[in-house]
């Protein structure tokens, strides 16, 4: 069957782990802002036409609720590490994705400075896949 590859983006998804370094940052849920990127290929017809239904690509919204239960499942220390978990169960959940890229943003990070968001992307093309 041909197929056409597509990209999509998830931009902005609000989560609200608990989630720093200290104690009392994890004391209450902060704003992460997550960006999930990947590609997948969309199945053509003999016309060259994609299906316009659900089951011929992601259901974006699977996608948002299961970032929303990995952020709430558990505090975390580090970006990093909810950025990993993220990057791995939506691998593990939707194998026909491929080159996922997770990007987890904290705005107003506790630096000593002033500093906008602290940002860490982990994923793309060549990361071995769980």
């Amino acid at each position: 069957m041909a197929t056409i590859e597509a990209q999509i983006r998830l931009r902005e998804v609000r989560l609200t782990p608990r989630i720093g370094v200290g104690t009392e940052e994890r004391s209450v849920p902060r704003t992460i802002l997550a960006d999930l990127s990947f590609r997948l290929d969309l199945p053509l017809d003999r016309n060259g036409r994609t299906a316009d239904e659900l089951g011929a690509t992601v259901d974006y919204a699977a996608i948002y609720q299961l970032a929303r239960t990995v952020a709430g499942e558990k505090p975390y220390l580090l970006l990093e590490t909810l950025a990993v978990e993220l990057y791995q169960r939506v691998r593990e959940t939707f194998p026909e994705v491929r080159e996922l890229r997770v990007a987890c943003a904290k705005p107003g990070p506790p630096v000593g400075g002033e500093v906008g968001a602290a940002e860490v992307s982990v994923g793309g093309e060549g990361v071995p896949h769980p």
